[in-house]
C-alpha cells in the first residue's frame, strides 16, 4: 500500500488531501475531519451524511483529474496556533490508515511528526 499524505498551506488556509489517503478507505463519496482534544492527531474517515461536518469527493478526484482541496481557515488556525507551526508556511504529515475507536477505518496523521513542505526553487522551507 502506498503511504497516506495530507498537506497544509496555511497561508491560502487550505488542505490537500492525497488521492491515495482517500483510496486507503475505501474512495468514499464523503469525509470527515475528527481532531483529538489535544490537537495532536487529526482522522480522515468516511462520511455517510450530507451536513456541516462533511466534506464532498468529486468523482475526479478518483479519475485523476483533479485533487481534493478543502479551505478552512478555522481548523488551518487551530493546527497552526495549537502545534506552532509558522502560519506562513507548508507542512505534509504521513498518515496511517486504521480504525479509530468506533471501529471505523480511518486515516491518522499524528500533526507532531509534520514536516516543512520544501520550495522546489530555492531549496528552502516554504514561506
Amino acid at each position: 500500500m502506498s503511504n497516506s499524505y495530507i498537506s497544509f498551506y496555511l497561508k491560502a488556509y487550505r488542505i490537500h488531501v492525497f488521492t491515495d489517503t482517500l483510496r486507503a478507505i475505501d474512495s468514499p463519496k464523503r469525509i470527515c475531519f475528527l481532531v483529538d482534544k489535544d490537537i495532536k492527531h487529526l482522522a480522515i474517515t468516511p462520511y455517510h451524511m450530507r451536513d456541516l461536518k462533511s466534506h464532498s469527493v468529486p468523482d475526479d478526484v478518483y479519475s485523476g483529474s483533479n485533487s481534493l482541496e478543502i479551505s478552512s481557515f478555522p481548523l488551518c488556525q487551530l493546527i497552526s496556533k495549537k502545534l506552532n507551526w509558522e502560519f506562513n508556511c507548508s507542512y505534509r504529515v504521513l498518515g496511517k490508515v486504521g480504525k479509530i475507536s468506533s471501529g471505523q477505518k480511518a486515516v491518522v496523521f499524528d500533526l507532531t511528526y509534520a514536516e516543512k513542505i520544501k520550495d522546489t526553487k530555492n531549496g528552502q522551507a516554504n514561506e
